[in-house]
């Protein structure tokens, strides 16, 4: 079956939330369709070989990359955007989870009955590491296009789905303008906020009202993040 959709999972120090990543994954009803990559940033938790074992034991198509020494995240991330060999991608952080099994299905059938759009993205509960939880957009929304990035939401990474944008030149590009140390210079290319401005210039970008995600928010990496880091 051809895979249309790959979904990347960077991994340092996420044992304790992993069981739920695989769960949502398993239960995708895409699942036949899908790859996923994961990026171990040499885990010290058991998350590497605990990664492994729930992929097994749900059956899920996983490719694994281990780092010989603990490299950053951003050096996870690119490597990661390198490997992408399918149609569609996505970022579903090990410490995440999809709540709803259509939720990979739903991205892609869209994407490919809309060519002039290159992101989907949903609504999500955020959650936190207390056991809290909080819709992200609470309010009464229709499902809307946005042309313009003045007019979207903020959606986090688990809520997006992406069109595979990335050329040889732009992974050249990341790559030469993410030398430095900082959030200017190298860590804006870790998250995901550049990956939306990217989406916006290469097509539209489709919101659905539908909680079909789960994203805490206050465990990986922004969670570890000044707010004038989150800022930028």
């Amino acid at each position: 079956m051809e895979k249309l959709i790959t979904i990347i999972t960077p991994l340092y120090n996420k044992v304790d939330w992993l069981h739920s990543w695989a769960e949502g994954l398993a239960k995708q009803t895409f699942l036949g369709k899908m790859k996923i990559l994961v990026v171990d940033n040499h885990s010290e938790d058991g998350s590497w070989e605990k990664i492994q074992q729930l992929s097994e034991q749900f059956n899920l198509p996983t490719t694994f990359i281990r780092n010989e020494t603990n490299m950053g995240l951003l050096y996870s991330t690119k490597l990661a955007y390198d490997k992408l060999d399918t149609k569609y991608w996505c970022v579903l952080d090990a410490d995440d989870y999809y709540i709803s099994p259509l939720k990979v299905q739903k991205a892609v059938e869209f994407l490919e009955e809309h060519e002039d759009y290159s992101c989907y993205a949903c609504n999500q509960i955020l959650e936190s590491k207390s056991g809290q939880r909080y819709v992200a957009f609470p309010q009464e929304r229709p499902s809307m296009t946005f042309e313009q990035l003045k007019e979207a939401p903020h959606f986090q990474t688990a809520s997006a789905t992406f069109r595979n944008f990335f050329t040889k030149d732009l992974l050249d590009a990341i790559q030469k303008h993410s030398q430095g140390e900082g959030v200017i210079n190298g860590d804006c290319f870790s998250a995901d906020a550049f990956c939306h401005l990217l989406a916006f210039r290469f097509g539209k970008v489709y919101y659905d009202n539908a909680l079909d995600s789960c994203w805490r928010f206050d465990i990986g990496f922004c969670g570890t993040m000044s707010d004038i880091e989150k800022n930028y």
